[in-house]
């Protein structure tokens, strides 16, 4: 990845599968009905959303809907116009989507404090995202800052990152980062799931 983080063996011997869904979303035009994060994180996250809970999610994409069928609500920003129109009737009616400006795009008004159970950051504006979302996530809540490895010496990444490891600690969270190649783009990036 881009902090020089070597991808583990697992990945190697998933290479043939992350061969097929590229090929499919690049020749065929077919996109995987999944979050396009790791295969690692996916499974993780996978078995830790409870239906009953409550979900951000900062960028929209195949992960919205594959959320949206696992939490209760779920709360998707996202900022380009026209991938906005192409997921939108994609989506359940448990999913409220807005669509956002670059200034508006982290703000989470209206949502109570310690209401959301997991969260998602992607897109614009990480720090200032995850900044919003934190004294949003219940206590326990777990937070996905994806491409975490991205601007690996400065930047917004790195200051979003740092919120996430301050908050791990000042709460007596977990961090796991995870590496490995990017559903459906053979492209090695890192992850950060905390529990917060």
């Amino acid at each position: 990845d881009e902090k020089g983080n070597r991808v583990p063996w697992s990945e190697i011997v998933r290479l043939p599968r992350h061969a097929r869904m590229t090929f499919e979303r690049k020749v065929r035009g077919r996109l995987p009905q999944m979050p396009w994060w790791t295969l690692d994180v996916v499974a993780r996250v996978d078995e830790l959303l409870r239906p009953e809970w409550a979900a951000i999610e900062f960028g929209s994409g195949m992960s919205t809907r594959w959320l949206a069928e696992r939490v209760s609500t779920l709360l998707s920003i996202e900022h380009d116009p026209e991938w906005f129109e192409r997921i939108r009737p994609t989506l359940p009616p448990n999913v409220r989507y807005e669509l956002r400006t670059y200034d508006g795009f982290p703000s989470l008004r209206g949502v109570a404090d310690a209401s959301v159970d997991f969260v998602v950051v992607d897109g614009l504006r990480r720090s200032d995202c995850v900044a919003e979302a934190l004294p949003k996530l219940r206590h326990g809540g777990y937070l996905y800052l994806d491409n975490s490895d991205k601007d690996a010496r400065s930047g917004d990444m790195r200051r979003a990152e740092q919120l996430v490891v301050e908050a791990a600690a000042a709460r007596g969270g977990e961090l796991t980062y995870y590496t490995g190649f990017t559903i459906a783009m053979i492209n090695a990036h890192q992850g950060l799931l905390a529990r917060l």
